[in-house]
């Protein structure tokens, strides 16, 4: 996918969060969330680059990347994804269930080195943080693109909008049980002010600046 459809996708999912707009597909939820996870990496390693050069290890702001990933990588867009996304890809031929697996395992590896950075951020061990993050922006940008093309592709092109109504009342559900009333507000809060934090322009929609 190109930065410009992530950007496109993200402005309806921000309308969304501040209560405008209308029902954004699935496929574009997932895709426009990817533009946000991609500006907290770029966030990560503009940081991991100043520490390179002899900065000293901010344990605040590895707190707020930690729980970005934590709570809402996690436990709001890998569950979507999980729960609901790839069952109904596999359902309609769209996805082999090998390529569902693959996917689900890099969650796990990616999930493994999550914990291996907050245990170097609590032990203010900032080459182990440079060791985890090294790790963890590779894997992380080759999964977001493996996602892209091998499965919100076929879904943006093939899936006519009556058969994601299950997945989009499933993925409102999950919002709601675990963003509780600011919902994504908050997450798209606190990667603005992470992309801030180390002098990169927070995420934004096409022709838009961010707050």
């Amino acid at each position: 996918m190109s930065e410009h459809a992530r950007a496109r996708a993200f402005e309806a999912w921000l309308e969304n969060a501040r209560g405008d707009g209308a029902p954004q597909r699935p496929e574009q939820q997932l895709l426009a969330e990817h533009h946000l996870m991609l500006a907290v990496l770029a966030a990560m390693d503009a940081e991991a680059q100043r520490l390179l050069q002899g900065g000293v290890l901010r344990p605040e702001f590895w707190r707020g990347v930690v729980e970005f990933i934590g709570n809402f990588s996690h436990r709001v867009h890998r569950v979507k994804e999980e729960r609901f996304f790839f069952p109904a890809l596999e359902a309609w031929g769209l996805a082999a269930p090998e390529v569902c697996r693959h996917i689900e395992d890099d969650h796990e590896n990616l999930k493994e080195l999550t914990w291996l950075l907050c245990e170097g951020v609590n032990e203010g061990d900032w080459e182990k943080v440079l060791r985890v993050v090294s790790m963890y922006l590779g894997r992380m940008r080759t999964h977001i693109a493996n996602e892209e093309r091998q499965l919100l592709a076929p879904a943006l092109a093939e899936v006519e909008a009556q058969q994601v109504r299950p997945i989009f009342e499933g993925f409102a559900a999950l919002e709601t049980e675990e963003l509780g009333e600011q919902g994504r507000t908050d997450y798209f809060e606190l990667t603005c002010s992470v992309c801030r934090d180390v002098g990169l322009e927070p995420p934004s929609a096409p022709g838009k600046r961010s707050p």
